[in-house]
């Protein structure tokens, strides 16, 4: 525990307002905010300050490697006494190197100096030299950070006093509130810019006008604290790992390396992790444009414990690096088995890690597929929001033709929306995020961020170039809300697969059978080598990361039966037996197999190329090359044997990986022309494969005056311009999109 001294005073310290000593009347102190109107010309804002309540604590518990196990991240303190606050208006352009308000009477703010823990660059190494280090407020008013946080329920149960009253306020802010208040800058005067305090949520043209400063107002703030919320049984350990596991990589990277390093790994409990990951704030909306805006010191509070975002950063990516590992070990104790509804845990990785490395900051241009990508997986209980909380990160081409406004009806900004998108982006930015089956009164063209995209890998497809950089023209019909593309038309389908995986099916856990009859079910298995490479690139949707041999997860046996061990009676073991046991179960344990199982057992008799999706696998044994019994018998050959398999089920198994993700929403089609696709789930028999201004192929359905735009798809030979590269030739087209 550190104490900090309250031994300076700033001019802007403010005042302590006691209701209990200044006879105020409560029965008339709970009020809405009065405001004072913002000054435009000298760029105004409004700042709380927070009556600091002097009980805080930083630093951590065991800083040496040997005792990396009893580290503690940082604590806050809470205090009880009511929240305190004033609020007022202040001016951005009222630098320390101003002129602005020479002669006000304003002195100039001195140095103050933070504990060293407050900075998060000095918490990614195991010693804290320094205990404290010195920063000038920006601003002849000092300076200010911003709070990143749910408002959670909509009734305002919280209380806390503003300006000598009583002003309601949603419960998780006046948490909030409390936390902040017991950190070091709050003590030394710093200020707070919090969206529910300091927009008048009541006067719609000055909520529309500040949504367009959120950008540079979030990039101006000295830092970004974050609310996750407060302490729940498992939150203080998940605080811990997130720091610890921060602490082990660096360790790690700067060649530290300890051999029982690894084994460190399945001592932590990986459930508090999830749990943290997995609550409301990720979810929001507005955290995205708010994360972006800022790396300086971002602190992350929940309840009392608290870790910078550098910490979670390097966490995050050993998490997603080693997801299947961490899959083992959440697998592994029956008490953190999933439910349908728990994310998957890569695409909790990823979704927390997109987020927290998402750099919007001057000078740089966030990724447009990333933000957009964000903002359709997230929640908001006002759908305009999808498009305004992310207006600062959009690219200035799409931005500017923006203006915020919540009068307008639902329908017409997001119409609205897609034909900016077009104008600003072009044709496949806006193809890349439409979707079908909208419940809005939309054209099929227009994106709907009120649903979420689910189907993965589309950054792959935007990387292909079916159209082989042809010229080809679109337009919009206004009047008509039609979208004119000119095209060739290359396929159309003739048949697709009846089920389709859904994003929690990924959680799927492998089933072995009970039942020794299904052993009895012979089949023939698929011998043509072209054929289940064109099966395994199609289920991948082309991806670059493939990695298995051939014949990658066809290698897979249809069928295990529980309790088959690969060996004989009172035999010597089967080296055969042991050569493929010892590959089965790299590949059972590792991941995504039981998703991929669901999606072939629900389509085993779809005919793929004229053979059912069953016959593609072995019946039971895998096709797993056996070792000679010569090289068994000799130590070093058979140690490589053992390497070899296993290498190769690891390899299969991001195979296996890639084809689960790729296969949500999305289904295996055969075309009239005897090819293969991976098309978006809605895709019907005799819809149609196009090529527009896009660098992957579409789906259209036709319409009595037109045409359905379906979604984007994987055509296997296709998708690298080869239409207009071979001999067969294709007549251009207009295609009226509704």
């Amino acid at each position: 525990m550190k104490a900090l001294k309250n031994d300076t005073t700033f001019p802007w310290t403010i005042p302590n307002h006691d209701p209990l000593t200044q006879g105020y009347n409560q029965n008339h102190l709970f009020r809405t905010m009065e405001y004072q109107p913002l000054c435009r010309k000298r760029d105004e804002i409004r700042v709380i300050s927070i009556q600091p309540s002097h009980a805080y604590s930083g630093g951590r518990k065991g800083d040496s490697w040997a005792s990396w196990k009893d580290r503690e991240g940082v604590r806050i303190d809470l205090a009880d006494e009511l929240v305190q606050c004033v609020i007022e208006n202040v001016s951005l352009q009222a630098t320390n190197d101003s002129h602005l308000e020479k002669g006000s009477g304003c002195s100039q703010p001195r140095l103050v100096s933070l504990p060293a823990w407050r900075l998060q660059e000095e918490n990614l190494h195991g010693d804290e030299p320094e205990t404290s280090r010195d920063f000038a407020p920006r601003f002849r008013w000092g300076d200010f950070e911003t709070l990143s946080y749910t408002w959670g329920e909509e009734n305002f149960d919280g209380r806390v006093m503003v300006d000598g009253k009583f002003c309601h306020v949603p419960k998780n802010l006046e948490a909030a509130l409390r936390r902040l208040r017991a950190l070091p800058e709050t003590e030394y005067g710093m200020k707070y810019w919090i969206d529910a305090l300091c927009i008048n949520q009541d006067d719609p043209q000055e909520r529309n006008a500040e949504v367009k400063r959120m950008r540079s107002l979030y990039e101006k703030a000295w830092s970004n604290v974050v609310w996750l919320g407060e302490e729940s049984d498992d939150s203080n350990n998940a605080c811990d790992c997130i720091s610890n596991i921060a602490y082990l990589e660096n360790v790690v990277r700067m060649q530290q390396f300890v051999p029982w390093v690894e084994s460190i790994y399945g001592e932590l409990d990986w459930k508090p992790l999830m749990n943290i990951l997995s609550r409301q704030y990720w979810s929001r909306l507005w955290i995205i444009q708010e994360l972006a805006m800022n790396h300086h010191n971002t602190l992350f509070i929940c309840g009392s414990a608290a870790f910078f975002r550098e910490e979670l950063i390097k966490t995050l990516r050993f998490c997603k690096r080693e997801n299947l590992m961490i899959q083992r070990f959440l697998n592994a104790n029956p008490e953190h088995s999933q439910n349908e509804e728990q994310a998957n845990p890569f695409v909790s990785f990823r979704r927390v890690l997109n987020l927290v490395e998402l750099d919007g900051q001057r000078g740089k241009e966030a990724p447009f597929e990333n933000v957009l990508s964000l903002a359709q997986e997230a929640s908001s209980t006002e759908m305009r929001d999808k498009i305004y909380g992310i207006h600062g990160l959009l690219p200035l081409a799409l931005s500017a033709r923006i203006q915020p406004d919540y009068d307008s009806p639902l329908n017409d900004v997001f119409q609205d929306f897609s034909e900016k998108l077009l104008q600003g982006c072009g044709l496949e930015n806006l193809l890349s995020w439409s979707s079908a089956g909208s419940d809005m009164d939309l054209p099929s063209w227009c994106v709907n961020l009120s649903s979420q995209f689910v189907r993965n890998h589309m950054q792959h497809l935007r990387r292909r170039n079916a159209n082989l950089n042809q010229h080809f023209n679109h337009h919009l019909i206004h009047n008509s809300k039609n979208l004119v593309c000119e095209g060739v038309i290359l396929d159309t389908l003739e048949s697709v697969n009846d089920f389709h995986l859904r994003s929690s099916d990924l959680n799927e856990r492998f089933k072995a059978s009970e039942n020794i009859e299904d052993l009895e079910d012979e089949f023939r298995v698929v011998e043509d080598h072209t054929l289940i490479d064109s099966l395994i690139e199609t289920l991948l949707l082309g991806h670059p990361g493939r990695s298995g041999p051939y014949p990658s997860f066809f290698a897979i046996p249809w069928t295990e039966i529980s309790g088959h061990t690969g060996f004989s009676g009172d035999r010597e073991p089967d080296f055969r037996g042991f050569n493929w046991r010892l590959f089965w179960e790299t590949v059972k344990f590792e991941g995504y197999l039981g998703t991929l199982d669901k999606f072939r057992k629900a389509n085993a008799t779809f005919r793929v190329c004229g053979h059912g999706l069953k016959s593609f696998f072995p019946a039971w044994m895998p096709g797993v090359e056996p070792c000679p019994q010569e090289a068994a018998e000799e130590k070093y050959e058979f140690e490589k044997y053992l390497t070899r398999w296993s290498q190769d089920g690891a390899n299969i198994v991001k195979d296996i990986r890639l084809a689960a993700i790729s296969l949500v929403d999305r289904g295996l089609a055969n075309t009239a022309k005897g090819r293969l696709a991976l098309v978006p789930a809605t895709a019907k028999k005799s819809d149609v494969i196009a090529i527009v201004a896009c660098s992957f192929p579409i789906v259209l359905r036709r319409k009595e005056r037109g045409y359905e735009y379906i979604g984007e798809c994987y055509l296997h030979g296709f998708m690298d311009g080869e239409a207009f590269a071979g001999d067969e030739e294709y007549e251009v087209e207009e295609f009226s999109i509704q």
